[in-house]
């Protein structure tokens, strides 16, 4: 990754951060390392909220379900999977649900069009895009998997 593209996801992900503690103080800081994602972990052991730019020009959030034990997270998953028209209301738009029978994690998703070479102006509508998912998925998800 070139130095250019890692200090820019450093200084979008910090940005994020100060935003989501503005809206939610009591939402976990994630570390920002220059990488294309920014998980925030609540402590539960069940895994992680995450904000990522994808390949194909889209930007996503999600829950992660990445506890060390494989069958945890199916397990997690499979109770999670038929509220999800229930949970899907919650936000007003399609989750895409990622068992991924062959891999340790599971999580479900919401993704957007974006890049971070996109210009600041768009970047900025990225995260107030993000932010309030991101709370969604804390209180839909937090209280089912914590």
């Amino acid at each position: 990754m070139s130095r250019t593209r890692e200090r820019d996801y450093k200084r979008y992900f910090q940005a994020l951060n100060d935003e989501l503690h503005e809206a939610d103080p009591g939402f976990p800081k994630g570390p920002v390392s220059g990488r294309s994602y920014c998980k925030f972990a609540p402590g539960a052991g069940w895994g992680h909220y995450c904000h990522f730019f994808s390949t194909g020009k889209r930007v996503g959030v999600c829950v992660y379900l990445g506890h060390p034990n494989r069958e945890t997270n199916k397990v997690a998953f499979d109770k999670l999977w038929p509220q999800r028209e229930v949970i899907a209301s919650e936000f007003g738009e399609a989750l895409e649900w990622k068992r991924l029978d062959n891999n340790i994690a599971s999580h479900i998703d919401l993704y957007r069009e974006g890049r971070i070479e996109d210009y600041d102006e768009r970047l900025a509508e990225i995260r107030a895009w993000a932010i309030p998912r991101l709370l969604t998925l804390k209180r839909v998800f937090g209280p089912q998997l914590g």
